[in-house]
């Protein structure tokens, strides 16, 4: 265990997910969580996944895929401590299942949750993404090749009378000869109005998408995805600060889920991201992937989108549970 990390912050947590702690260490725990940065990064490691602290033991570059900062930018001290938690096992891998950990947090702590302004979330009213991969300006969906459906076959969307299907895992600048097996889209929202509101305090934002495959695609392995980046630049860099997301990003997260080829039912896929104070870009990530030994044709046969939602997750500065 990380001598740095304090032993009383993980008996606090794991006693709340698993609903044991006294109402004291209840009131303990929101203090801890309303004041410290830092205990409220590992707490979303902790609740972003459903693991046993046994589960939690990877080896530290799996935190790289994560939650990551970068060794030329100046980081906070939890940023460069992190590392360290993962060497020790505190830090989850995405083999793990992402749960909804805020669903935990308003008995412990004051939440108040609005939606970021993301434009379209359910494909109803704009068109197509540009098809021109990683976005440059905000509020626009861009990425790889793809259409806005009304219905095919045996998938309806999943809210509303559109959705977004993945057509291929290229786009008009993909470079020549390449063999990408990802469809992917984006979306760069620009969260410096939001970084520090003026009554609440803001801890993260929450990414969730329903993803869905046709019937044609059952003999494809497919997995659905969705991430979180946050950078400090500015918009017309986001091509260049994705490719090079491992030194740049700031923090990141994600979650990926196998595609259950059922095309009745929708899959929900969902990432939390805490906030960093000097992060003013968050890019918003989803994606389906295409498994299997040999070339993969850039085609997918059935892969759909819809009903993707952003939202900020704010922490009252007195918890709610010290006001008796």
């Amino acid at each position: 265990m990380n001598p740095t990390v304090p032993m009383e912050w993980h008996r606090l947590f794991n006693g709340a997910f698993n609903d044991t702690l006294t109402p004291e260490e209840k009131e303990q725990l929101a203090a801890l969580l309303a004041s410290t940065p830092e205990a409220r990064q590992l707490w979303y490691l902790y609740g972003d996944n459903e693991c046993s602290l046994a589960e939690l033991k990877r080896p530290a570059p799996a935190l790289r895929e994560i939650t990551h900062a970068p060794s030329n930018t100046p980081s906070s001290w939890f940023r460069s401590r992190t590392l360290h938690a993962a060497a020790a096992g505190l830090v989850v891998g995405l083999l793990c299942a992402s749960v909804g950990w805020a669903v935990a947090v308003p008995g412990i702590l004051g939440i108040k949750s609005r939606p970021l302004p993301l434009a379209d979330p359910g494909f109803e009213t704009g068109p197509a993404p540009e098809m021109v991969g990683v976005p440059r300006k905000f509020g626009i969906w861009s990425g790889d090749f793809s259409a806005v459906s009304t219905g095919e076959r045996d998938v309806s969307p999943s809210e509303g009378k559109r959705m977004l299907r993945l057509l291929r895992a290229d786009n008009q600048n993909t470079p020549p000869g390449s063999e990408p097996g990802v469809a992917e889209v984006w979306q760069a929202i620009d969260i410096t109005p939001f970084r520090k509101a003026k009554d609440n305090t803001p801890i993260a934002v929450e990414l969730i998408a329903q993803f869905n495959a046709a019937d044609t695609s059952r003999d494809e392995r497919t997995v659905f995805g969705v991430s979180l980046e946050a950078f400090s630049g500015e918009a017309r860099q986001l091509p260049q600060l994705w490719h090079n997301r491992r030194d740049t990003a700031l923090v990141r997260s994600g979650h990926e889920q196998p595609a259950g080829h059922k095309p009745g039912t929708w899959q929900t896929v969902s990432s939390q991201l805490s906030l960093p104070q000097d992060a003013n870009i968050l890019l918003v990530h989803l994606y389906a992937v295409r498994k299997g030994k040999g070339p993969i044709p850039p085609e997918f046969s059935g892969h759909f989108v819809d009903g993707v939602s952003l939202r900020l997750l704010e922490a009252d500065p007195q918890p709610i549970l010290s006001k008796r």
